[in-house]
C-alpha cells in the first residue's frame, strides 16, 4: 500500500474547503454547527502566534466574522517536539491564548481518523475534534479514495515494504562514506535487516558525531537528499533550525 503523507491530506483539505461547499458546511457543522459562518480564506503552514513557540499550523481558516480555526491534521504521526522541548498541542492551546488576547476569536481542531482521535492522549489540548470518517460522505473520486487510504494507514501498523536496490544503495553509500570520508557518521537504519523502503531517499548524518558542536548555539540538522522530484540534482541539507532568533546576537 502506497504511503500517504500528511501533506497531501493537508493539500485535500484546502482545496475542498474553498472548492466543495458540501465539505465545508460538514466539516464546520461538526466543529460547532455555524455552516452559515463560511470560510473565506485558507493559509498553509502558518506561524504559531503565541510568544516564543515555534513551529507551524497546518491549515488556518478565516471564517466570514472574522474568527479564525486552526487545523492540525494527523494521520498516524505522533506530535512534534521542538528543540526546546516545546510540545504540539501547547503550541495550539498558546496560539489560540494569543489571538484571544488580541480580541481575535479563535478556535483550534484536531483533524485527524478515528482510531488516532481514539487514542491520543492530548486530545483535550484541542477546542474541537473531527474525524476523517465524518467527511467521507461530502467527497468523491480521487478524492475520497485518498482519504479512504488515510484512514486505513491510520488503522495499520507502518511495515516498510523491501527494495532491494534502495537497500544496495544505502549500503554501497555508507561503505563509500567509511573509506573516503571517515568523519561523515551516517545514523543507523531505523528499520532492521537493512531494510530500505522505495521512498527513502535521504541519508541523515549523526551531527554531534559529525559537525563541531557550540554549547551557545542551537544544534543543526544535516541530511543528504538524494532524490529530489522538485530539485535537478541531488542535494546536502544542513537545517539551522532556531538560528534566526540568534540574528541580532550572532555576527556571521
Amino acid at each position: 500500500m502506497k504511503r500517504i503523507y500528511e501533506r497531501e491530506t493537508d493539500a485535500l483539505f484546502s482545496a475542498s474547503f474553498t472548492r466543495n461547499p458540501a465539505f465545508a458546511r460538514a466539516f464546520l457543522t461538526l466543529v460547532d454547527g455555524r455552516p452559515e459562518n463560511a470560510i473565506v480564506g485558507v493559509s498553509h503552514q502558518t506561524p504559531h502566534k503565541g510568544a516564543g513557540h515555534r513551529g507551524s499550523i497546518d491549515l488556518e481558516l478565516t471564517r466570514a466574522d472574522g474568527s479564525l480555526l486552526l487545523i492540525e491534521n494527523k494521520i498516524d504521526a505522533g506530535y512534534s517536539v521542538t528543540r526546546s522541548g516545546d510540545p504540539q498541542p501547547d503550541r495550539y492551546r498558546a496560539s489560540i491564548a494569543a489571538l484571544k488576547s488580541r480580541g481575535v476569536q479563535a478556535a483550534s481542531v484536531l483533524l485527524a481518523p478515528q482510531i488516532y482521535l481514539g487514542g491520543t492522549r492530548h486530545g483535550d489540548a484541542f477546542d474541537h475534534q473531527v474525524s476523517y470518517e465524518a467527511l467521507r460522505a461530502s467527497l468523491v473520486g480521487s478524492d475520497l479514495t485518498l482519504l479512504e487510504a488515510a484512514i486505513l494507514q491510520a488503522a495499520t501498523p507502518y511495515d516498510p515494504i523491501p527494495n532491494s536496490s534502495s537497500a544496495a544503495f544505502f549500503a554501497d553509500y555508507e561503505a563509500f562514506a567509511r573509506e573516503n570520508f571517515p568523519e561523515l557518521v551516517i545514523k543507523h537504519n531505523p528499520n532492521g535487516n537493512g531494510v530500505r523502503p522505495t521512498e527513502s531517499r535521504t541519508i541523515y548524518f549523526d551531527v554531534p558525531r559529525t559537525l563541531r558542536t557550540w554549547a551557545t548555539l542551537p544544534r543543526p540538522r544535516m541530511s543528504l537528499q538524494c532524490r529530489d522530484s522538485g530539485a535537478p540534482s541531488a542535494s546536502v541539507k544542513i537545517m539551522l533550525g532556531g538560528w534566526g532568533s540568534r540574528v541580532g546576537s550572532i555576527p556571521v
